[in-house]
């Protein structure tokens, strides 16, 4: 099981039935995603312990665009085309920009991640559909398409409320409280897995795991970031 809790949150898993179940945004075109931090030192920067914002940080909003467009059936993957800047200091990725184009889903997605920058408030997350409505602009003759929107507030990994705001339709906030960190989600689905002799869960597949993983290597690929050895050493027996 890959340790990105926040697919077992209930706020993302409502999130996911207004959006792939009810439709409300009608057929996802869009989506943002961004966690950044302001990192000035620590295991971060250390290539020799896997450092960088992409793997870290990249990692939540990555999730955040397959959760939203990722179709598991799909033979076409998502194509990539990624931008790095390194750290001057530190042979590690200081901040990453990810375009994924979802060809099958006639969308596409932008995950960004940083350690020299916090992610702007108040979303982390925009998600867009093609659910419109026109407004005809009786001044300028225009014909205005006005879409739904979907919000996510806090952070990638630890969402806290979103807002659903279609037009016409006065927007809906829903914010989410818990105690603690939120790990112990996760932390369920996979002691009922282990139980029940399950080898994946349906919130986290071996499938999708593989090709988010793929998303990320090819974002270091074009970007020629390479972990010091033995970090990079495929061992097969």
């Amino acid at each position: 099981m890959e340790a990105v809790w926040t697919r077992f949150f209930p706020i993302t898993r409502e999130i996911l039935h207004l959006l792939h179940d009810r439709k409300v945004l009608g057929e996802i075109k869009r989506v943002w995603a961004d966690f950044s931090l302001k990192v000035s030192s620590g295991r971060l920067f250390d290539p020799e312990l896997g450092g960088g914002a992409l793997l870290d940080l990249g990692i939540y909003p990555v999730t955040w665009a397959f959760l939203a467009l990722y179709r598991p059936n799909d033979k076409a993957k998502p194509k990539v085309k990624a931008n790095i800047l390194m750290s001057e200091t530190a042979g590690v990725d200081e901040t990453t920009t990810i375009s994924m184009t979802f060809e099958n889903a006639k969308a596409v997605a932008t995950a960004e991640t940083s350690l020299s920058a916090r992610t702007a408030r108040p979303h982390c997350i925009v998600i867009q559909g093609d659910k419109v409505s026109s407004l005809l602009l009786s001044r300028t003759n225009f014909l205005v398409m006005m879409q739904g929107d979907l919000f996510v507030d806090g952070s990638c990994p630890r969402p806290q409320a979103y807002t659903l705001a279609l037009h016409g339709e006065e927007s809906q906030r829903k914010a989410f409280t818990f105690d603690g960190h939120g790990m112990f989600w996760e932390a369920d689905a996979c002691a009922r897995a282990i139980r029940d002799r399950q080898l994946e869960v349906a919130e986290c597949s071996l499938q999708e795991t593989l090709d988010i993983g793929r998303v990320l290597d090819e974002t270091r690929a074009q970007n020629g970031f390479l972990f010091p050895a033995p970090l990079e050493e495929l061992v097969t027996q």
